[in-house]
């Protein structure tokens, strides 16, 4: 990944916890953009949909390292796609807070 010196890091902050916007945090954030969906009822679910499942698993770990949540991966019925699913209040309200 190409690292950008000249841009400052961003951080946000959510009851307590934070989160700095570095460039793994940016793919995170580009790929949930993308091909990801939230839910607005009480269980605070972020999922992503992709059909490159090596891709997925990097997002498995980028989400797990940077917002301390384990995603849980499935396949999506009929498709060659998968999808991982997570459920957390706070890490999704730090997504909110980061734009």
């Amino acid at each position: 990944m190409l690292e950008h010196c000249e841009i400052p890091f961003q951080k946000v902050v959510f009851e307590g916890k934070s989160l700095v916007i570095d460039d793994e945090m940016g793919w995170i954030l580009g790929v949930l953009i993308r091909d990801g969906n939230q839910t607005d009822s009480e269980n605070y679910s972020v999922e992503v949909t992709k059909g490159a499942h090596d891709l997925l698993l990097h997002y498995v770990s980028a989400v797990q390292k940077g917002l301390g949540v384990r995603a849980a991966v499935r396949p999506v019925k009929q498709t060659q796609r998968y999808s991982a699913c997570f459920h957390d209040e706070r890490a999704r309200m730090l997504l909110y807070e980061a734009g």
